[in-house]
C-alpha cells in the first residue's frame, strides 16, 4: 500500500468499498451467519453505488461499509466507528 500513488491508494479504497457493499449475507449462508440478511431495492443499491464511485463517499472508513444494507446504513456505521 505505501508504494501506490495517492491516486492508486483512492482506487483501492473505492474498489475495497464497493466490495464491501456487496458482502452482506446471501439466503445460503443464513444458517451459518450470526449476522440478519438485508435485502434492499435495485434503486437503492445503483443510487450507493454511483455514489461509491463517484467519491462521495471517500471520507467514510473502509469497514463502514462491511455488511450493510444501504448506503444510508454505511454512513450511520461510521459514526460510530470514529
Amino acid at each position: 500500500m505505501d508504494e501506490l500513488s495517492e491516486e492508486d491508494k483512492q482506487t483501492r479504497c473505492t474498489a475495497r468499498a464497493r466490495s464491501g457493499t456487496s458482502s452482506r449475507n446471501l439466503s445460503t449462508s443464513r444458517r451459518c451467519s450470526p449476522a440478519r440478511r438485508k435485502d434492499r431495492p435495485a434503486q437503492d443499491t445503483i443510487r450507493g453505488f454511483k455514489g461509491i464511485l463517484s467519491g462521495e463517499f471517500d471520507s467514510l472508513p473502509e469497514q463502514a461499509f462491511y455488511m450493510v444494507g444501504t448506503i444510508e446504513e454505511a454512513v450511520a456505521k461510521a459514526k460510530t466507528l470514529q
